[in-house]
């Protein structure tokens, strides 16, 4: 199961949940084998690229060129078993989540270009586009093979970019100026019509939808204030239980012109800076923006309603929740392992999984391995014959079965036991 690792509350991104073992078309992937080292294939087994022996049912030596040059043989090569893509730090060998690419001239410092020998096209050489660097063999490795098909995968738009849905925020007093981050850094200056880096995305934050953060197309940071001045970071701080943080912006539009605005920073509360007197405007006005929806469930104990499962206070515990709390609701991801219904448990607040280690309740990554979709850490859903809508949760790796047990202060006890007992849980919709 492949699982976002995510974000802010506010800004959410799409989890994609597996329902049984991943189907790959394997014939459509290479490998890249060692002629003088027989069995030996560059693989991400141990998480870091490497070459060494692999096994031949080995995901992780499974590449998939996708080509994004259009006349001469460059390419991103994107492992099987982990979704990442080679590339290269210095002299060493490395991968990264996504490819830096240039939308306006498809170059990029994450790409390959594969060079053939011909009198065996098998045999190649690839080169390293952000290093200059060839693929670094190893010792005793002088000559590298690449074993499969090469697919006729063509990805031009790659990455795809629908710029109508995106806004410039342009200075009235010099409209050639605009807000743009071509340099790295946020600053207002003349730019081209194709400068992806002048275009930004307005996340809502509010109901309203006047409460934004702003992200880059270019680099997907946000825009921020530091010490006064502005910036980008990687991710916005927000609350997850109030939707506050200071890298938020209030839109406040004029009553004469809705595309005039002003752009207050939630953390300061002061306006964005601007170089010369002058108003903002957006242009185009803000297009409608669309949020996944992920569905989440407060874990309640089906013999007394009022305990439900949180972690507000940092461990797993059983009490009364508000409805407000994120501590409280759970997102679930179904998985079918042929004999029933298995489900992990991330929690909203946290985005830790609910687990047993070491025979004690807590949160923490998931254990789920990506080739099997199987792990330790799934719960087995068990419906009670007398009451299907009653279930019982069993954790795989431990076998213990989760029980309310006493009151104990303000809440319940949480047991882990052997048994089912007549503890057993209701799975209640978070509206």
């Amino acid at each position: 199961m492949n699982v976002c690792r995510y974000s802010s509350v506010l800004l959410i991104c799409l989890l994609t949940v597996a329902m049984a073992s991943p189907s790959w078309a394997q014939d459509d992937y290479i490998r890249l084998q060692v002629v003088e080292l027989p069995g030996h294939f560059l693989h991400v087994e141990s998480g870091e690229p490497e070459f060494g022996i692999a096994e031949p049912g080995w995901l992780s030596a499974r590449w998939e060129l996708r080509r994004v040059g259009a006349e001469k043989e460059i390419y991103a090569l994107r492992n099987l078993w982990t979704g990442r893509y080679l590339s290269m730090k210095g002299p060493k060998m490395t991968t990264v989540a996504e490819p830096k690419i240039d939308p306006r001239t498809g170059e990029g410092a994450d790409l390959w270009t594969i060079q053939r020998d011909r009198n065996d096209l098998s045999i190649v050489t690839l080169w390293h586009s952000g290093t200059k660097n060839r693929l670094p063999l190893p010792t005793h490795g002088k000559t590298l093979r690449l074993e499969g098909k090469v697919p006729e995968i063509v990805v031009p738009e790659f990455p795809k970019i629908d710029q109508e849905d995106y806004i410039r925020i342009q200075l009235t007093a010099e409209p050639v100026r605009y807000l743009h981050v071509e340099k790295d850094q946020p600053e207002f200056g003349a730019v081209k019509p194709g400068w992806i880096s002048a275009r930004w995305e307005l996340k809502p934050a509010s109901r309203d939808g006047n409460l934004v953060a702003i992200q880059s197309l270019w680099t997907g940071k946000y825009l921020t204030l530091a010490d006064g001045k502005l910036t980008t970071i990687a991710e916005v701080r927000a609350d997850p239980r109030t939707g506050q943080g200071p890298d938020f912006w209030r839109v406040e539009r004029s009553a004469n012109d809705p595309t005039i605005v002003s752009l207050i920073n939630s953390g300061t509360g002061r306006p964005l800076p601007l170089p010369i007197k002058s108003d903002l405007r957006l242009e185009p006005p803000v297009a409608k923006v669309v949020t996944v929806k992920i569905d989440y469930y407060r874990l309640r104990s089906a013999t007394t309603p009022a305990a439900a499962v949180h972690n507000e206070n940092g461990p797993p515990a059983a009490g009364k929740v508000l409805p407000g709390w994120f501590s409280a609701q759970w997102e679930m991801a179904d998985r079918d392992a042929g004999d029933g219904r298995y489900v992990t448990f991330k929690n909203r607040w946290t985005e830790k999984y609910l687990l047993v280690k070491n025979g004690t309740l807590t949160l923490d990554d998931a254990a789920v391995d990506p080739r099997t979709g199987q792990g330790p850490h799934l719960w087995r859903v068990i419906g009670q014959t007398s009451n299907p809508s009653n279930l019982i949760l069993q954790h795989t790796g431990s076998g213990l079965f989760l029980q309310l047990g006493k009151p104990a202060g303000d809440g319940w006890d949480l047991n882990l036991t052997k048994n089912a007992g007549k503890s057993a849980w209701t799975f209640e919709p978070v509206k």
